[in-house]
């Protein structure tokens, strides 16, 4: 079996991966803050939150939770000054345009994965976060859950 990889671009994707996540750490900075200051309610998911627990696994955009009114407070206050929606009508699909990262939003009472899914999304807000190295982050079973039912 060949590898799909050279040598020259097996090394070339590693460094970009590696200025990925300087990116992705530094939108996540700036988003932090921003959310903060404007007081909106919000937690970390997805593999992001994962790796509060020692798991590590790739990833290209930033999962938040944040309840509808935080969402829309996202978008009067946010949105046009950084953030831009990915497309016309996506109002949970943001983007940084400083540095072009992802930003994926759910709101808490959303079904994780399908309407049909028992796994409902809480509010940031609840016992079934922490915080984590500044930020909120669900509890590890919390966690484990959505990712289930999202389909990791």
């Amino acid at each position: 079996m060949t590898s799909p990889h050279t040598e020259a671009s097996l090394l070339a994707e590693l460094r970009r991966d590696r200025m990925r996540s300087d990116d992705l750490a530094a939108v996540l900075r700036k988003l932090k803050d921003r959310l903060e200051g404007e007081g909106i309610p919000f937690a970390l998911i997805g593999a992001l939150a994962l790796r509060h627990f020692g798991y590590k696994r790739y990833t290209e955009d930033i999962d938040l939770l944040t309840t509808p009114q935080g969402l829309d407070r996202i978008h009067d206050r946010l949105v046009g000054r950084g953030l831009v929606p990915r497309a016309r009508g996506l109002r949970k699909r943001l983007r940084d345009v400083e540095y072009r990262v992802d930003i994926d939003i759910v709101t808490s009472g959303e079904h994780a994965g399908s309407d049909a899914s028992p796994v409902v999304y809480p509010e940031p807000g609840s016992k079934r976060f922490r915080t984590m190295g500044g930020l909120r982050v669900p509890d590890l079973p919390t966690l484990v859950a959505f990712k289930l039912a999202s389909g990791i």
